[in-house]
């Protein structure tokens, strides 16, 4: 069959929803042969380690279209299989990277999924993904709606990211070059399911933009595959937690452009029974605090639901999910499957700071990078059984100066709660203007604008007091003056030009300074009857520009 480059404007009609989709007007070149899947008898593999043996395989000589930038999608004509949730979609590039385009095992022989692939079907960037139903993107492959066509965004699943030589990379970042590519389909239960595909073009097009209304967390995942609870004491409620429990724990860095930890993500989260079930985080901080708790001490099981999907956990009053919808409550739903959704932190009626777990809100923990702890606990052990595949730490993403370590509202003698903020970012050549400014701190007192170079912290200020020092020694400071305003008041302030600083004065920490490195600034007042006689406000990350 003669490769050919054309330009594409296909309207496919999009089972999902019924709704209609249209493929990126852009240049795709092909067709490269198809073939059956899987390609004869074969073995099935292990999730992930292992792949399933005699995939369909195609390999097509690819020139760039001159002018192409972008990669814009894998167009595949004519695929037909029995159970899509067992398909899994390759592209290899002429460097011989591999890259995930569809990927919904999860795990072979758990996924459910008997719908069918029936036609032909064009995968696009994963940002084109449109969660939040906006109509400006593509929906992802999903199941419980019959035989699928159309156009859907990639999708990674659970994959682990470079497991099996296979990497989840979004089709616009993968770079495009002239020479053979591969596409590959696996079949993750080759003994009982079958399909075959006729052709494919790789598409090349205009870079896509994000979904308005649809801002993703940062997300860093930690794998688990732990099944829970191993046998053990079922403890007693409050004071006594029960043994065998599921603990997941792993450094975790902060993502860049991170000023506050959102939410936690449970993947693949299985158990009987949610009510029995007390899921808890532990911070760099050393502070351990619920996340879901509803056993209230009680072993009733009459009204309560069980964990089956993907849950989100993020704060019990300002949480949203990644559309900006309030986060759900936990309901009672007899003897069914809790929603997979994003729902708020669930206290109960656990008493705060019993067996050293308080109820705090996520919002109001410092982000910063450090050992996290994932526990989960089954109040019943001798009954129950669960699984939970992996769990994320979900940050959101701010450009420019990050405000972090967000101080609880309890405010100074006087009742102040200080900010810091920036105008801008510093650059290398500090020719710019980068202002720091501190508000709202009692008046009329000393105040402290100091520095670090060695990243986030978040350590309690002292023993009794609820303020974080949130930046990493050796220290350095920038200005001390008098806050100036009333004592009394809350309109005490510092400012500080950061490049004009260090250009006249230089950097007590050392110099150069260079692109993409951070610094990060935090600001010290005076309140006699506090715990060390003084009082800390947030804390300032800044990021060099070129």
């Amino acid at each position: 069959m003669a490769h050919s480059v054309r330009a594409v404007a296909l309207t496919l009609l999009l089972s999902l929803y019924g709704m209609p989709a249209t493929t990126a007007l852009g240049q795709c070149v092909g067709p490269g042969p198809g073939g059956m899947i899987p390609s004869m008898n074969a073995a099935e593999g292990t999730w992930p380690t292992q792949l399933p043996e005699a995939p369909a395989q195609s390999a097509q000589w690819i020139d760039v279209p001159p002018g192409a930038t972008h990669l814009s999608g894998v167009l595949i004509y004519d695929l037909f299989h029995t159970a899509l949730g067992e398909v899994q979609i390759v592209l290899q590039s002429p460097s011989g990277v591999s890259y995930n385009i569809f990927q919904p095992v999860d795990d072979a022989n758990t996924n459910e999924c008997r719908d069918d692939f029936s036609g032909s079907i064009e995968f696009v960037d994963a940002q084109r993904y449109d969660p939040c139903g906006t109509g400006l993107g593509v929906w992802r492959v999903r199941c419980g709606l019959g035989p699928f066509l159309g156009t859907a965004a990639q999708m990674f699943g659970n994959w682990p990211d470079g497991a099996s030589g296979i990497h989840n990379v979004r089709l616009e970042e993968i770079p495009i070059e002239t020479g053979p590519w591969t596409l590959t389909v696996y079949d993750w239960s080759p003994p009982s399911e079958s399909g075959n595909f006729g052709s494919w073009d790789l598409c090349f097009g205009p870079p896509s933009v994000p979904i308005p209304g649809y801002a993703p967390h940062q997300r860093v995942r930690m794998q688990s595959g732990q099944s829970f609870p191993t046998p053990g004491d079922a403890g007693s409620w409050p004071t006594r937690v029960p043994s065998g429990a599921l603990v997941s724990n792993a450094f975790v860095s902060v993502p860049s452009g991170a000023s506050r930890l959102l939410g936690v993500r449970l993947v693949g989260l299985n158990h009987d029974v949610t009510s029995q079930c007390q899921i808890v985080l532990s911070v760099p901080t050393g502070e351990r605090i619920n996340l879901f708790q509803a056993f209230n001490g009680s072993a009733i099981v009459g009204t309560t639901s069980r964990f089956a999907g993907d849950y989100t956990f993020v704060d019990p009053i300002v949480g949203r999910d990644e559309c900006g919808n309030l986060a759900w409550d936990f309901g009672s739903v007899n003897f069914g499957v809790e929603v997979p959704g994003t729902y708020r932190q669930h206290f109960g009626n656990w008493p705060n700071g019993a067996s050293n777990i308080r109820n705090r809100a996520l919002s109001s923990m410092p982000a910063v990078s450090g050992v996290y702890t994932l526990s989960i606990l089954d109040w019943q052990p001798q009954q129950n059984s669960g699984h939970l595949a992996a769990w994320e730490l979900c940050f959101d993403h701010v450009s420019g100066p990050v405000t972090y370590c967000p101080q609880p509202v309890v405010g100074s003698t006087f009742g102040c709660v200080g900010t810091i903020a920036a105008s801008g970012s510093p650059d290398v050549q500090h020719a710019g203007s980068c202002v720091i400014s501190v508000s709202g701190i009692d008046g009329a007192r000393a105040a402290v604008l100091f520095y670090g170079r060695s990243g986030r912290f978040g350590q309690p200020w002292c023993g009794s007091s609820p303020n974080y020092l949130c930046v990493r020694q050796p220290l350095a400071r920038l200005v001390q003056a008098s806050s100036g305003g009333t004592l009394g008041s809350c309109n005490g302030t510092l400012q500080l030009d950061w490049n004009a600083r260090m250009s006249s004065v230089g950097a007590p920490l050392g110099e150069p300074f260079r692109a993409g490195e951070s610094v990060h600034v935090q600001a010290w007042f005076r309140d006699p009857p506090a715990c060390k006689q003084s009082r800390l406000t947030d804390a300032l990350e800044l990021t060099y520009t070129p």
